[in-house]
């Protein structure tokens, strides 16, 4: 194992050896490793992390209740997930499923936007029929049963309910904030668009 001011330096040679010149439009353009720019980090401000990912591997994330892809993807906090496919695929019902899994097993919660589910009263019952693995009707689902899935769904989501013209990222973002603000701590925000 080389002790970080030895790995620190050898960083700082291949840096400086892999400088480069480059010309644009007859400007000349040079990339130097001392060049600073808030919110932009280099290998050197993230050696200690880069080292401790490198000898042991990422820190799992929370399981997503399927043991199947547990070995393949764990869902970690302030990380992103995109879940990505063609329309039709059940892009909307996995993610639902996933925090269903994730609120009953490690009592996560979350802000959800769906664009598509659209009233959210239709991503409520959504929600409550994964939660009870029935339809969510008054011939299937006892009084009983009722309450305690909407009091958990409660206790775990809060839904965007936006005029369109608020639907950006941006918006959703300061909402989000304003969510946290006002007590409602959550783990994970969903942002389901339109495809």
């Amino acid at each position: 194992w080389l002790n970080l001011n030895i790995k620190m330096e050898l960083i700082e040679n291949t840096i400086e050896s892999y400088e480069t010149t480059a010309n644009f439009d007859g400007f000349e353009v040079s990339e130097s490793p001392e060049l600073r720019v808030e919110g932009f980090v280099s290998v050197e401000d993230v050696a200690d992390e880069i080292e401790e990912m490198f000898f042991y591997g990422l820190e799992k994330g929370a399981s997503t209740n399927w043991e199947s892809l547990d070995e393949f993807y764990t869902v970690a906090r302030k990380q992103w997930t995109v879940i990505t496919g063609t329309p039709g695929t059940g892009k909307s019902l996995f993610m639902d499923n996933l925090q269903i899994n994730l609120a009953t097993k490690h009592g996560w919660r979350f802000l959800d936007f769906s664009a598509e589910t659209q009233p959210v009263k239709l991503h409520i019952k959504s929600l409550a029929e994964i939660k009870l693995n029935k339809r969510f009707t008054k011939q299937n689902v006892s009084m009983q049963e009722y309450a305690h899935t909407l009091a958990f769904i409660q206790d775990h989501f809060r839904f965007a309910d936006l005029e369109e013209s608020e639907w950006t990222v941006v918006g959703l973002l300061e909402k989000a904030d304003a969510m946290r603000e006002q007590g409602f701590k959550f783990d994970g925000l969903v942002i389901d668009p339109y495809n």
